[in-house]
């Protein structure tokens, strides 16, 4: 066997590692239909897989028809590619940038073989000119650079992918004897550089890819386990599993907890319906929400009973006042789920919080009760914050 069937088979594995890919996100994708990026990461993949095996078995023969349509696949898989991580993050895809991209690339190619045959020039055109695809990619996924562990890890892997298009081409180029003709350009060192290189992103970019789709399906189902599918506040394991986390990372910070209970919701629920008392469930957590803090926790403990843990610094005072400010808030709302409208209330109870926590949050619905004998749609506060308050 002589150097150049050696290499045929040893750069043979990339397109098949490749196609083991496309399947493995296309079996990802029929998992779960809904996340389309799957069936877009795929689609690279096989393209890609498709493009180098034609390139390296020289289908069609004719190296400009093979040069002109491998390119044509390869393109289109980096722009699949582009797409599948961008759909992914929620982000547009510039479609057009991409498309003028690949339509000059293309007319590079054609150009700098049939009328002036050179290939170092297509080299730089492909390559360069897949960079500033990828990088059209990259510049929209920038806000990745401060998000979770694995979204940096997948931007940072997404930059050297396209640093690696700027930079390999004038290294490899720089190597003696570089072949200037197509008849051994399978068998040069750019070659070998260049597939060790892609195969390398390759699997790099499929590993992290489908770790981030693995976590972000864990991230599913603990939505799912720790959540509220009505008003998507916490149910009541992820709330007190939230609170213990919050609460074992800074445990002197002072706390306040407020428990919230809809008045008359029975009435509610056997005047108009329990879509209507749904629809009032879902009104008054998106209220809540608008007025809390980002950092204070929201929760559903009981049918119509809600617990608040306002957990961003301040003043007893502050904590009177916001528990004021949700109750008026939420006697105002109106719900539109019938005609005419109809306006609904809530008791609430503010109390410190301390450890043990059940201890806390009984002392809490001590002080709802109270605000619920004291003629409903009122706030009744523990007495240590009113002398603080003082």
């Amino acid at each position: 066997m002589n150097l150049q069937k050696e290499i045929q088979l040893l750069t043979l594995s990339g397109p098949c590692i490749a196609a083991i890919l496309a399947l493995i996100f296309y079996g990802l994708w029929l998992h779960q239909r809904t996340e389309r990026y799957l069936l877009l990461l795929g689609g690279a993949y096989f393209l890609y897989a498709t493009s180098l095996t034609m390139q390296i078995l020289k289908l069609p023969a004719n190296p400009g028809t093979n040069a002109l349509i491998t390119a044509t696949l390869y393109l289109v898989g980096i722009i699949l590619l582009c797409q599948g991580v961008l759909s992914r993050h929620k982000k547009n895809t510039p479609y057009l940038f991409q498309l003028l991209i690949s339509a000059a690339i293309l007319i590079g190619i054609y150009y700098f073989y049939y009328i002036h045959n050179s290939v170092i020039a297509r080299i730089y055109i492909l390559n360069f000119g897949v960079g500033f695809i990828l990088l059209s990619c990259l510049l929209a996924l920038k806000a990745l650079r401060s998000n979770k562990r694995i979204e940096q890890i997948l931007y940072w892997t997404f930059a050297a992918f396209t640093l690696n298009f700027f930079i390999r081409p004038p290294l490899t180029l720089l190597i003696p004897q570089f072949p200037t003709g197509t008849a051994h350009f399978n068998s040069s060192i750019f070659w070998l550089t260049l597939q060790v290189s892609l195969l390398v992103f390759v699997i790099l970019l499929a590993v992290v890819n489908i770790i981030a789709t693995l976590l972000d399906h864990i991230d599913i189902l603990r939505k799912e386990r720790d959540e509220d599918g009505l008003t998507n506040c916490l149910n009541r394991r992820g709330f007190f599993t939230t609170l213990q986390h919050i609460t074992s990372d800074n445990p002197n910070q002072q706390r306040y907890i407020l428990l919230a209970d809809l008045d008359h919701f029975k009435a509610i629920n056997d005047t108009y319906g329990h879509a209507v008392g749904d629809e009032i469930l879902r009104l008054f957590a998106s209220t809540a929400r608008k007025i809390l803090a980002k950092e204070d926790i929201i929760g559903r403990i009981g049918g119509e009973e809600f617990i608040f843990i306002l957990n961003s610094p301040c003043s007893a005072q502050h904590a009177i006042e916001l528990a004021n400010k949700l109750r008026q808030a939420i006697s105002t709302a109106k719900c539109t789920a019938v005609s005419p409208a109809i306006s609904f209330t809530a008791s609430f109870g503010l109390s410190p919080f301390y450890t043990p926590i059940d201890t806390a949050i009984q002392q809490a619905d001590n002080f709802l009760y109270c605000a619920k004998n004291s003629g409903r749609n009122n706030v009744s506060v523990n007495p240590s914050l009113l002398k603080s308050h003082i």
